[in-house]
């Protein structure tokens, strides 16, 4: 951070812990520049963070715990997946027969069809009627995997 966002989180530091002695320039300075190396976005949250926890002021070293927390959460935030489903596969031929019949009929001037499809196995009643093998085959064609992915995971 700047010399000016050090000297704007010692501030935050010293109007979030007020003590009976006013510090003097020299004492801001030297805070102000043990936070330096810092990133400001991230002092800013510990110095939030330790708010929460200390009831005195921190040192420079008490609030670097406080800085390894926050940045430890952020690195986990960023790191999380921005998808629930990973794309590794080509998308099968039956699903995107499936997603025809069942999403993206009205795109083909065409009713719903809820009928089951034989790979579908377990996960569909044995009592509805079965998918022929040509059914929804030429739609299925004008699907692409991109779509398939865009309709299930909205």
């Amino acid at each position: 951070m700047t010399h000016e966002e050090s000297l704007t989180v010692t501030g935050m530091v010293l109007s979030t812990w007020p003590s009976s002695r006013a510090w003097g320039d020299e004492e801001m300075a030297a805070y102000a520049n043990g936070l330096q190396k810092y990133d400001a976005a991230t002092m800013t949250h510990a110095v939030a963070a330790a708010q929460q926890k200390l009831m005195y002021r921190p040192s420079v070293a008490e609030l670097r715990e406080f800085y390894d927390l926050e940045r430890a959460k952020r690195r986990a935030v960023a790191e999380k997946p921005t998808t629930k489903y990973v794309k590794q596969e080509k998308v099968p031929l039956w699903v995107r027969r499936w997603v025809a019949a069942r999403y993206l009929h009205a795109r083909f001037g065409r009713e719903q069809d809820m009928r089951r499809f034989p790979e579908q196995q377990q996960w569909a009643s044995p009592d509805v009627e079965l998918m022929p093998p040509t059914e929804w085959l030429d739609e299925a064609e004008h699907v692409t995997d991109e779509r398939v992915w865009r309709t299930l995971t909205g």
